[in-house]
């Protein structure tokens, strides 16, 4: 705008000296007219003059055409255009700014929306955990619960099909038949001689083999005959009364037993006690003070029966006490034939009462050894002792365990489904709270927008702002132009008609050779300049 004015300035300073410049030439070659010896001098220097002055006229007619001004004219076009782009610019990031301020908000928003759901699942995540925790807790208490039954039940089943393994003491039918042909008659030395032979063709069909061949019970633990202890001698006891009970049942029927008590224990080993103290060789027989070394003032119990057996009195294992065991009821029945049966009958009774029986070994200093079989009425033996080789309630055990094992089982099963759920679920709630979390951390890593959109909206209207300052500029440029157009316009006049009035001096000092026309100057040339389109525009 300043150098705009200024141009201005000096076109008006310079079209000033211009005009006084040619009217004092005009008044120089006027008064020199006259002067004829200075006529050619004049005319040359009035030629100079015209000269000078047409150039002043073709300067200030170049200043009325435009010379300078397009600068002028180029800068209000390019403030225009700046102006308008800024506009523009303006409006973008206006709406720009607006965009950002919404997702902003909407990230705001959405950080707010996935916290809160980061909270919410993340209690979610701590029930379900808990929940897991106790399902595992259940689960492996179940588990516990099917394997102590599981183990229950095939311990249970082991030891029933241990014990139906056990040999058993099978008497044929004509045994059975010619023992009691024997007790029904007088037993006559025929009938006797009748029964051993059914005995002498039981030996032959393996009568023997329990001993030789038999499942008997396995324990390898020692056992001393010398020191025998109570717990010993009561499990070769109840050995015993399971093989002769069974054997009792099949000549007599369900009904009868033979059993051993604690109390008869406590008697018989006080009789085997006695014997070896007595220290009497095997002839010797029976003692009826070592008989009577178990009675008791507290107790009515008394020995009724007494089988012997001889015996090593060396150091063996249970095992090999059970198969003798076995093998000396064999022994009893089938070879008592001198004792006219006597062992046979103590054992195998009769059918109206049940057998008390206790088992103990003794061993003489001498180191003679005896078995003893010492039998009591059931009237003061006390309690029966559980029969350990009766099935009957080890199967119906057996049965219960297999009840309680599928129980057992079923509710493993339940809390396995229940357990399989509740890791699913804790997993899914896992994996929903990873999933927010990671969104969450995706959302809050996502930089704000409003900062930048609006630094870019201030940078825009700054820009606007200036670009308004530049167009006014321009314009008020423009608008100093055309008034200075204006004034040129009358300028150039005064210079032509100056140049014109120097030219017909000019002719009238010429001398008549002189036939040279001056170049014309266009007519009318000032007013037929084009008007420039140098309206203000709107801004």
């Amino acid at each position: 705008m300043a150098a705009a004015k200024k141009a201005d300035a000096d076109r008006h300073t310079q079209i000033k000296d211009l005009k006084d410049q040619a009217t004092a030439q005009s008044k120089t070659a006027t008064d020199t007219a006259t002067d004829a010896a200075a006529k050619k001098v004049a005319d040359s220097a009035a030629k100079a003059d015209v000269n000078t002055a047409k150039k002043a006229v073709e300067t200030a007619q170049a200043a009325l055409d435009g010379t300078g001004a397009q600068k002028v004219l180029d800068e209000q076009k390019a403030a225009e255009k700046a102006l308008s782009d800024a506009k523009t610019k303006e409006v973008e990031t206006a709406q720009k700014l607006d965009e950002a301020k919404k997702a902003d908000a909407d990230r705001d928003a959405k950080i707010k929306d996935l916290t809160a759901k980061e909270t919410e699942q993340a209690v979610a995540k701590t029930d379900a955990e808990n929940a897991l925790a106790e399902a595992k807790k259940n689960a492996e208490a179940k588990k516990a619960a099917k394997e102590a039954a599981e183990a229950k039940r095939d311990a249970l089943q082991k030891e029933l099909d241990a014990k139906k393994k056990l040999s058993t003491i099978t008497v044929p039918q004509y045994v059975i038949d010619a023992y009691k042909k024997y007790l029904a008659s007088d037993q006559l030395d025929a009938d006797k001689d009748v029964l051993q032979e059914a005995f002498n063709k039981w030996i032959e069909e393996g009568a023997y083999d329990i001993e030789r061949y038999g499942n008997v019970p396995i324990d390898p633990s020692t056992v001393d005959p010398a020191h025998m202890t109570r717990e010993q001698a009561k499990a070769l006891t109840q050995y015993y009364a399971h093989l002769v009970t069974a054997v009792r049942r099949q000549i007599w029927g369900t009904n009868v037993k033979t059993y051993t008590t604690e109390e008869a224990m406590d008697y018989v080993q006080k009789v085997a006690e006695a014997y070896a103290k007595e220290n009497k060789p095997w002839s010797s027989g029976h003692s009826h003070t070592a008989l009577a070394a178990g009675e008791r003032p507290s107790s009515k119990l008394t020995w009724i029966t007494e089988n012997i057996a001889g015996m090593s009195s060396r150091t063996t294992t249970m095992t090999e006490m059970y198969r003798f065991i076995a093998g000396k009821i064999i022994d009893m029945i089938v070879n008592d034939y001198y004792s006219d049966f006597g062992h046979t009958k103590n054992m195998i009774s009769g059918d109206q009462y049940d057998d008390v029986i206790g088992v103990a070994s003794s061993v003489t200093p001498n180191g003679l050894g005896r078995m003893h079989y010492v039998g009591f009425s059931d009237k003061y033996a006390g309690q029966a002792l559980p029969d350990p080789y009766d099935t009957t309630q080890l199967e119906k055990d057996l049965a219960q365990a297999e009840s309680d094992f599928q129980a057992a089982l079923t509710a493993f099963n339940e809390a396995n489904g229940v357990l399989t759920a509740k890791q699913a679920a804790f997993d899914a709630a896992h994996q929903a709270l990873s999933t927010t979390q990671s969104e969450l951390a995706t959302v809050r890593n996502q930089a704000l927008q409003t900062p930048s959109a609006e630094m870019a909206h201030r940078a825009a209207v700054a820009t606007r702002t200036s670009a308004e300052t530049r167009k006014a500029s321009a314009d008020k440029a423009v608008a100093n132009l055309n008034a200075s157009i204006q004034e040129n316009k009358l300028h150039c006049k005064k210079r032509k008609r100056s140049w014109l009035s120097k030219k017909k001096r000019l002719k009238r000092l010429r001398p008549p050779f002189v036939k040279q026309k001056p170049k014309q100057w266009k007519r009318n040339r000032c007013s037929t300049l084009p008007k420039p389109n140098w309206q203000h525009s709107p801004g």
